[in-house]
């Protein structure tokens, strides 16, 4: 009964009778429909096949640079403050210009000195410092 009204709605519409048409039927048996065509269908041909390609080449280059570059950059930024030393010219993330007075490898924190004819220091964070210009302080010549 079923079938008979799926034929009935199958004949009513004439595209779906091109679509949903049976296989065809010869002298030697039933002839089975060939398979969709490969992979190039699939991603081209299909919607959810065109999403993953997106997403894979968006991926491969756009997500994995940033994380090798992010990567790279951490390191470089733990080298740079492992190795300072005194006389090392340095700026905080505050925009403090300072001199490395003292600074330990092991100690978190690192004396600065802000002022030279005051001689005035401050202590700050190994994190807080952003760039170390690795020159010794210029002396002027009056």
């Amino acid at each position: 009964m079923i079938e008979r009204l799926m034929q009935s709605f199958i004949h009513s519409f004439p595209l779906a009778q091109q679509v949903g048409a049976a296989p065809q039927t010869g002298a030697d048996g039933p002839k089975a429909n060939p398979p969709a065509g490969g992979i190039g269908e699939f991603i081209f041909g299909n919607p959810m096949g065109f999403m993953l390609l997106s997403l894979a080449m968006l991926y491969l280059m756009v997500i994995l640079p940033q994380q090798r570059s992010a990567k790279k950059q951490q390191s470089e930024l733990l080298d740079m403050l492992k190795n300072m030393k005194k006389h090392d010219r340095v700026i905080t993330s505050s925009g403090i210009h300072g001199v490395i007075v003292t600074a330990s490898p092991d100690s978190p924190t690192v004396s600065i000195r802000v002022d030279d004819a005051t001689n005035a220091k401050i202590t700050v964070n190994r994190e807080a410092i952003t760039t170390v210009l690795k020159e010794e302080p210029s002396s002027k010549s009056s």
